[in-house]
């Protein structure tokens, strides 16, 4: 779901954009590319190859880790399902959009700017 009207996915502008920092929080996630913020509340997965890594994976961090300093080489939203990013190293990130995954009201904020946000 939008809070922003736009003709454009949202996750558009997160294309070509490093992963400049994550921030674990005790709860939930927080993915900066050098402007918009990406806080993740529902818990995502990382995907390499056929390999899948949950949060309680105990290799969880570092793979998310290699990620800073990789650019978005795209994202899509299948809404009720779940959202991607995809990274120019063959990393994926993914966090399920199904309802009894949510954690709270929102699995996902994207923070891109004054007056532009979208939640999921």
């Amino acid at each position: 779901m939008s809070h922003h009207a736009a003709e454009l996915d949202p996750l558009d502008i997160l294309s070509s954009r490093e992963l400049s920092s994550v921030t674990f929080v005790r709860d939930y996630l927080q993915l900066l590319f050098d402007g918009p913020k990406l806080t993740v509340m529902t818990d995502p997965m990382i995907v390499i190859a056929d390999a899948r890594y949950s949060k309680d994976t105990p290799q969880f961090c570092n793979m998310l880790l290699k990620c800073i300093g990789r650019k978005v080489s795209r994202g899509s939203v299948k809404q009720g399902e779940v959202m991607t990013l995809a990274f120019d190293n063959d990393f994926t990130i993914e966090v399920s959009l199904r309802p009894e995954d949510y954690h709270g009201a929102e699995a996902v904020i994207l923070d891109a700017g004054p007056n532009q946000w979208y939640v999921w």
